[in-house]
């Protein structure tokens, strides 16, 4: 499975001006749970790219916002990319697409999840998740980590850092229901993203597709719209 999302991040549903890449979302979400409905229910999926700045961070909150829209079972966002820390990393993203509340951790079995701004989706970042501090991240801890969390969530959408620099990321990969490879649009490097789909197969990673991030529109939106 191939997919692709526009160039921009998802805002706020309720702004009408984002429609047309909510749109984008709501298929990708869809797609998935076709797909892996017949097989075994989804109860987590990761993303992760071969290479920094691909938008994984992006694409993951957006898909937990569209799930959250669409799921009846609550859904938490999971920031595992300790990489990106120094950064700011899937926090920032949080905080520019809207997502953080100021609210406090909620009652769940796990400590450090807290509320977003959307109906039905809590966040967790590692650096608030008590079960992964200090480091290392071993797998029995994040096997833990998933299962705990798996109690209180019918969804757990995973931002992973890339599967070609990141142990971290294979580990947590082969434990999850499926994974997404996030590859930036005229970016990304065909020999990089086979390396990361590769690691991903030898981690024993139910790899589910890809997602063709960042695309360009090369042609005006005046002359797109009457195509």
């Amino acid at each position: 499975m191939i997919t692709a999302t526009e160039q921009f991040a998802p805002a706020r549903p309720v702004d009408p001006r984002i429609v047309p890449i909510i749109d984008h979302y709501q298929a990708l979400v869809h797609r998935i749970l076709s797909e892996t409905s017949e097989r075994q229910a989804l109860a987590s999926l990761g993303v992760t790219s071969s290479g920094d700045a691909e938008g994984v961070s992006t694409v993951a909150a957006g898909l937990a916002i569209t799930a959250a829209s669409l799921s009846t079972q609550p859904v938490l966002l999971l920031d595992m990319n300790p990489s990106e820390v120094k950064h700011a990393g899937a926090l920032h993203v949080w905080r520019q697409m809207g997502i953080l509340d100021t609210s406090s951790p909620t009652a769940t079995a796990t400590s450090g999840v807290r509320r977003s701004r959307y109906d039905n989706l809590s966040v967790l970042s590692c650096r608030d998740a008590e079960q992964l501090k200090p480091p290392p991240f071993d797998r029995t801890r994040i096997e833990q980590l998933l299962r705990d969390l798996g109690e209180d969530f019918g969804l757990i959408i995973v931002d992973l850092p890339p599967a070609t620099e990141s142990s971290l990321a294979l580990a947590t990969a082969g434990l999850l229901s499926g994974v997404l490879l996030v590859i930036e649009a005229e970016q990304t490097r065909s020999e990089s993203a086979q390396r990361a789909k590769q690691y991903l197969q030898q981690s024993q990673a139910n790899l589910l597709g890809a997602v063709l991030n960042k695309r360009p529109q090369h042609i005006p939106d005046w002359l797109y719209a009457r195509l």
